[in-house]
């Protein structure tokens, strides 16, 4: 009889270990995927960012010309000079999330080291981490912001759209 009630206990100890593997493994998936996604859109900021660069860059440099700028009416005039604003906004959209990415993994950072000073301190045990992780990560939501990701899209995609009616425009011109 005892050593089915040891059987039985190592069987209950062995299920709670199996569990707590388990939760530790979908923890760090979590983690993981978590950090994945943020780094994508860290990824198309700075691509647009780039794209946004050289199509500023590139248009200055071929509209600068004298007598093309001198032939387009002036609506012309404020179509390009909207169209280059609208790649203005679309890097100045890309540097906001670079300041909202950061303040956002900032908050993280500062969540999770409560966490650990909080562990060190005796103030979080076993018993009551889970409470107080959430606690403490309750309002961090899981990827930042990405608001100015998408604005920034859109008015780089409007420019340069307008970018290329411009210079169509100038080609029956010349």
């Amino acid at each position: 009889l005892k050593s089915r009630k040891k059987k039985r206990n190592n069987t209950m100890c062995d299920k709670e270990d199996y569990l707590k593997i388990q939760q530790r493994k979908f923890e760090d998936y979590a983690e993981g995927y978590r950090k994945e996604t943020n780094e994508v859109f860290r990824e198309i900021v700075r691509q647009l960012i780039l794209a946004g660069t050289v199509f500023l860059s590139i248009s200055a440099f071929a509209f600068n010309i004298t007598d093309l700028f001198d032939a387009f009416s002036i609506i012309d005039k404020h179509i390009l000079m909207f169209s280059w604003i609208l790649i203005g906004l679309s890097i100045l959209f890309g540097i906001l999330q670079f300041i909202i990415d950061y303040y956002y993994f900032r908050r993280c950072n500062q969540a999770k080291f409560k966490i650990v000073a909080g562990i060190y301190s005796g103030e979080i045990t076993s018993e009551n981490l889970g409470q107080k992780a959430l606690e403490y990560q309750k309002d961090i939501p899981s990827e930042s912001s990405t608001v100015f990701v998408w604005l920034q899209m859109v008015s780089l995609v409007l420019g340069i759209i307008l970018l290329v009616i411009m210079m169509i425009r100038s080609l029956f011109l010349i």
